[in-house]
């Protein structure tokens, strides 16, 4: 009982998720054509987030610029912009944080629109094929199973098209962008963060799935325990006649047991991680800062390089560790996008009718 009631509750909540193929891609792009009423403001949206992603790679070079006007004299690496004075390059950075602020808030509010609509339109159009399948269709399925196709299938397609996908766009342009800039910045200290970040970025996905799921075995477990006390108090009166307290006790009392050996191995996944993050992120960290000082101790580098550096390497270590759980929000969409196609595609009774009438057979 606890097995299925389980699987009813994973259908329900967890979308399963989809391996990124052709063919989920393909009925993605099918579905993305509701998207077609609004494509200037979708255009639109595009353009501002990449405007604001362009922002966002400007203010850590801006950022190292300040540092180097603030230094006496003018480091070898220092660019024209340095020369402007601590003032005006302060008021220079105030400008792009503006500026990123005002596009950032600008594709938010176009991919919400464009969003909201275009699965306004798609929720219209799977609820009209709904009520117009045959009484055949509904009788082989389960309320609950077609309310959910409109309900949590749909939602999940609208909380990717409206955070995850903008998202996913922005986190790889500040991938790309601090990669490229950090190898412009210094190649040397490039290579040194390149051969520790993206381990311990690596181990970190790791643990992060074992939390995950670790998670859900302790939710299963728990639901175990929850399944007993429901027998329980629904056949209370057998339980009383056999005197099977006892029993029903030991029952629970062994299922909370695996629901705390699940919790506590979970504190302990958890527990290590966040002592990986403050021992190996941190200690990544001292390692590119030493070596980043001594270039500057060189006079190799600039202090403000260094500055701008650090900056780029703390963005693509945000985009990389954000992109696990955006591909996995991805995988849940084009699960939901499957299912959502294929209530679409089924045909309706006059449709049905009509290919029935076309080859001559006679009317169910």
């Amino acid at each position: 009982m606890a097995r299925f009631r389980r699987a009813s509750r994973d259908q329900d909540d967890d979308l399963p998720p989809q391996k990124i193929t052709r063919q989920s891609l393909r009925e993605a792009y099918r579905l993305a054509s509701y998207l077609r009423p609004y494509w200037l403001k979708f255009v639109a949206a595009l353009i501002a987030l990449s405007l604001s992603s362009v922002l966002g790679l400007a203010f850590p070079f801006v950022a190292g610029q300040l540092v180097n006007a603030a230094l006496p004299g003018r480091p070898a690496d220092a660019l024209l912009l340095a020369a402007w004075g601590v003032n005006t390059i302060a008021l220079a950075l105030m400008g792009v944080l503006a500026c990123q602020a005002a596009t950032s808030f600008t594709q938010s509010i176009l991919f919400t629109e464009v969003g909201e609509r275009a699965l306004a339109d798609l929720r219209r159009d799977a609820y009209a094929r709904l009520i117009n399948l045959s009484m055949t269709f509904h009788v082989q399925r389960r309320v609950g199973e077609l309310s959910n196709r409109i309900a949590a299938d749909v939602s999940q397609i609208e909380d990717t098209v409206v955070a995850a996908l903008p998202q996913f766009l922005r986190q790889t342009a500040m991938l790309v962008g601090s990669i490229v800039l950090i190898a412009v910045t210094s190649g040397r200290l490039t290579l040194v963060m390149l051969s520790v970040f993206p381990a311990i970025i690596g181990i970190a996905v790791v643990f992060g799935r074992l939390i995950r799921r670790n998670s859900r075995e302790a939710q299963d477990r728990l639901a175990d325990g929850n399944v007993i006390v429901e027998e329980t108090l629904h056949g209370i009166a057998s339980v009383k006649a056999f005197a099977n307290e006892e029993y029903e006790q030991d029952r629970y009392r062994r299922a909370l047991d695996r629901f705390l050996t699940e919790v506590l191995r979970g504190a302990k996944y958890r527990g290590a991680l966040f002592s990986f993050i403050i021992f190996g992120l941190f200690g990544a960290l001292v390692l590119v800062l030493w070596y980043g000082f001594r270039l500057v101790q060189a006079n190799e580098m600039s202090l403000g390089a260094l500055a701008s550096f650090m900056l780029y390497t703390l963005y693509a270590a945000g985009a990389m560790g954000s992109f696990a759980e955006l591909y996995s929000q991805m995988q849940r969409a084009l699960g939901a996008t499957h299912r959502v196609r294929e209530l679409l595609e089924e045909k309706t009774e006059e449709e049905t009718a009509s290919v029935q009438k076309g080859r001559g057979d006679p009317a169910p």
